[in-house]
């Protein structure tokens, strides 16, 4: 009899464990491809078909485990995928778990913590209140700030450091009366990205008809190198070095059912040994819904001053239609046109599928 409960309450104990250390790990990504007329400000038109159209292509891992007490392990490892040709990344120079690549612990009363490549704090913002969400081909504030043309000098240091940081610690906070807030650091560790710290703070849910949301970026001891001036109009205006940036972001949605409407206005700074660059991105932006889809449209401009430079700005606008094939499926159709100073205008169009997983 004695034996008997002996060996019950041990089982009962392994039960126990093996309930607390339950996990999960889930496949997950987006494939997103499109037929494209892609012409910025300034370049020349390319046909043919582009990875990325409303959503940059993708795929990953990501799991946890309750280890008790409410505390879980958590991680999670993602690579971009280029549909069009089938390679991995978004270029043949990045590593390939490039959008995140993190482990963590976690809890409901405590918060996260996360240490590894960790996607800014400025960039899911920048996500979250534009209707194009994290659209490197046809979103007017991504394409201001993290994917400029190359054929113009509004480039920010967030297109220098781009949406993940590598190296870093993340921490975000527990939901307090709708808010949650976030810091993230990382550290030079001899490369050329410099000393880098992220703040935000987020009302709100993706459910929630208002949301709004600020974050700041500082990055020092940097090694840059951009355009002075416009690259194709003043092939003489060579490039200024730059070493230390900051950026600050203010972000709202409100959802009225009949439309959504977005805003954004980012403060970005760089300076460097003899130079002291400004520019001020401003962007507004709205979802309609119609039919089994919604009416996409956004609007941004970007100024830059420079002393002693002449005064520089940069415009896009793009306009499209989601329609919903089924809750992980869509097609789309959107035109994009670009305009920088000194710069002929640029079109796009855009025809594409997108289908998540």
């Amino acid at each position: 009899m004695k034996h008997s409960v002996l060996v019950a309450a041990a089982l009962a104990a392994l039960q126990c464990a093996a309930a607390h250390a339950q996990s999960n790990v889930t496949l997950y990504g987006t494939v997103d491809a499109a037929v494209t007329r892609r012409q910025l400000a300034g370049e020349q038109a390319v046909n043919g078909v582009t990875s990325g159209g409303l959503s940059t292509s993708r795929w990953g891992i990501t799991g946890n485990e309750d280890l008790g007490g409410g505390l879980r392990a958590q991680f999670d490892l993602s690579s971009f995928i280029r549909v069009d040709t089938g390679e991995a990344g978004r270029s043949s120079t990045e590593p390939y778990w490039a959008r995140a690549a993190w482990v963590g612990l976690s809890s409901a009363t405590g918060g996260a913590v996360r240490l590894g490549r960790i996607p800014t704090t400025g960039f899911q913002q920048a996500v979250r209140f534009n209707p194009f969400g994290d659209s490197g081909l046809l979103s007017p504030f991504l394409l201001h700030n993290y994917l400029p043309s190359p054929s113009q000098s509004l480039m920010t240091s967030d297109g220098f450091l781009d949406s993940g940081w590598d190296n870093s610690v993340a921490y975000t906070s527990p939901g307090f009366a709708g808010v949650t807030a976030s810091v993230q650091y990382a550290a030079r560790e001899g490369t050329a990205a410099g000393r880098r710290l992220g703040l935000a703070a987020l009302y709100g849910t993706p459910a929630s008809k208002f949301s709004a949301g600020i974050s700041y970026e500082k990055t020092g001891g940097a090694a840059a190198a951009f355009p002075r001036r416009n690259p194709v109009s003043d092939r003489s205006a060579g490039v200024v070095a730059l070493r230390d940036f900051t950026n600050a972001t203010i972000g709202a949605s409100y959802d009225f059912g009949t439309v959504k409407l977005f805003g954004q206005y980012r403060h970005a700074r760089m300076e460097g040994t003899a130079a002291n660059v400004r520019l001020q991105t401003a962007q507004l932006g709205a979802a309609v819904p119609l039919g089994g889809g919604r009416v996409l449209a956004s609007l941004a401009r970007t100024g830059k001053t420079e002393a002693a430079m002449e005064e520089q700005n940069r415009t896009t606008f793009a306009l499209g239609y989601d329609h919903d094939l089924s809750k992980r499926t869509d097609v789309y159709v959107v035109t994009l046109l670009d305009k920088a100073s000194g710069l002929g205008r640029g079109t796009s169009l855009a025809l594409g599928i997108r289908h998540r997983f």
